[in-house]
């Protein structure tokens, strides 16, 4: 039979414990199953209450003295568990532990992540104040952008979920602050993610952990993940073959203007497609050659992508030129200079998520569990 470790992170959850363990006990009662709480040692006595109920429940008591945050206290629970399917919750009760049955259910089914999602279809984020949905959604745009694998991931940020073991069997976890899914998502070995709609609660007891230092945590995490997944180097070779295509374009807006005579707009469109054209051949057959099959025709098609993506960042280009040489002065290849480092993160995501998408998520499933 299937066991399950539930892991709960706690600090200062001293009024939410005994409700929160009784039902989670209840949900799962059908499978063998263990609750593991971490506590970063919370001065409100919350260990010392998870001691009386782990003599009426199957609950296991780890605290750490020297915690750094929820994403690493899931973490330390993960080394206690022995079951083969983990679960994740709050303690918050934000999260409804009744929810955890069709989580558990879809990775004994076949999916590795189930995730508690409150975007999905027939979710929601109950009374949650705007500014945080603004923000849950700025910070999942965000990790999308930066992390390409998690493009089809609507709740990236949710501290609710179930994963398979072989998820994370030998994969080194280096959270920053309170986002461990975002952690899993970046470095995890799955094929398979469900999304499964829950109603978001508010609080009842203790106060929230969200404030400036978590925003800034996960900024952090985020970035330190672009450069420990492979999509870092990817971004790496996409600023080489733009540095070729920019000594390319501006030596020849040299060449046409000084040399030959030619308006300088004129001759920056010009040189701006002969960039363009050798970034194209060096992205297609170094940069993003590991998503596609090469076809003639499916590269030609690539190629007018492509195009179609640099006509917007000629747009930008040539308007910062007109502006800084026309208005401010500034000498026409500085000013095509700037114009490229203004277009180049446009160029970078529609390249990514567009032009060689391919098969950037080939063999990963992911989808909604509709109510």
């Amino acid at each position: 039979m299937t066991k399950i470790s539930v892991i709960v992170p706690t600090y200062n959850e001293v009024g939410n414990m005994y409700p929160l363990i009784e039902r989670i006990d209840k949900s799962i009662k059908e499978f063998d199953h263990e609750i593991i709480v971490v506590d970063d040692n919370s001065p409100d006595g919350t260990a010392q209450v998870v001691k009386e109920l782990s003599e009426k429940y199957p609950v296991k008591l780890v605290v750490r003295n020297n915690g750094k945050g929820l994403a690493t206290a899931v973490v330390e629970g993960f080394k206690h568990a022995t079951g083969d399917v983990y679960a994740v919750i709050d303690a918050d009760l934000q999260h409804p532990p009744e929810k955890l049955v069709p989580l558990i259910w879809e990775v004994c089914n076949g999916t590795d992540v189930a995730i508690g999602s409150r975007y999905a279809e027939g979710a929601g984020f109950g009374k949650f104040k705007l500014h945080r949905m603004i923000m849950s959604k700025g910070a999942n745009t965000i990790a999308k952008v930066l992390l390409p694998r998690l493009a089809n991931v609507n709740d990236i940020q949710s501290g609710f979920f179930a994963i398979k073991k072989d998820v994370i069997k030998g994969v080194e976890l280096k959270p920053t602050g309170y986002k461990i899914l975002l952690e899993i998502l970046a470095m995890g070995d799955y094929k398979v993610v469900k999304e499964v709609p829950y109603q978001f609660s508010q609080r009842k007891y203790g106060d929230s952990k969200l404030g400036a230092s978590t925003v800034f945590s996960y900024l952090k995490h985020v970035v330190m993940l672009t450069f420990r997944e492979k999509e870092s180097k990817r971004l790496m070779k996409f600023m080489l073959t733009g540095v070729a295509g920019i000594i390319v374009s501006v030596g020849m807006l040299w060449f046409l203007t000084e040399m030959m005579g030619i308006f300088y707009l004129t001759s920056g469109l010009v040189s701006k497609e002969a960039g363009t054209l050798l970034s194209f051949v060096a992205n297609e057959f170094w940069v993003f050659n590991d998503r596609i099959k090469f076809t003639w025709k499916e590269s030609a098609k690539r190629c007018v992508q492509f195009n179609i993506n640099r006509i917007l960042s000629m747009f930008i280009v040539i308007a910062v030129m007109v502006i800084l040489t026309e208005f401010a002065g500034i000498h026409y290849i500085i000013s095509n200079l700037i114009g490229i480092v203004i277009a180049f993160p446009i160029n970078y995501v529609m390249s990514n998520k567009w032009v060689w998408v391919g098969d950037m998520r080939k063999g990963l499933k992911v989808g909604a569990q509709k109510v």
